[in-house]
């Protein structure tokens, strides 16, 4: 695990214009085995939001999916991260589903059912096109 007191450190410049890219990059550079540090980030609504922006940029990078339930709340609640956080959950998860967070919640709870239910109303769809 990274040294927990230089994670503080950067996470606490991604608050400052002048040292966020560099801590950001920093940040990326450790890897997924810090993003449990970054997760309480996206729910304070007390920190600035482009210090939230920065761990949510970060979680897109890594493609980290246990930060999908995160992201999920940010862009229900977070009018300034709405719709970042949906760009976040496309980039993450590969599924495009757009700025539904009821339709993200069911395809969050179960990926794998819910890529297989778009598949077989597609061919249905397709089917019903071809009999026209």
């Amino acid at each position: 695990m990274a040294d927990a007191k230089n994670i503080e450190i950067l996470i606490s410049q991604l608050a400052d214009f002048q040292t966020r890219h560099i801590a950001r990059k920093e940040i990326e550079a450790m890897g997924e085995e810090v993003a449990d540090c970054l997760l309480p980030l996206l729910t304070d609504s007390t920190l600035a939001e482009n210090m939230r922006w920065s761990a949510l940029s970060l979680f897109v990078a890594w493609k980290y999916a246990p930060a999908t339930e995160a992201i999920l709340e940010v862009a229900r609640t977070d009018r300034g991260l709405h719709s970042e956080a949906f760009r976040a959950l496309e980039r993450i998860t590969g599924l495009t589903i757009g700025e539904d967070a009821d339709e993200w919640e069911k395809a969050l709870a179960d990926p794998a059912s819910y890529v297989a239910q778009g598949a077989v109303e597609k061919l249905f769809e397709e089917g019903d096109e071809k009999e026209e």
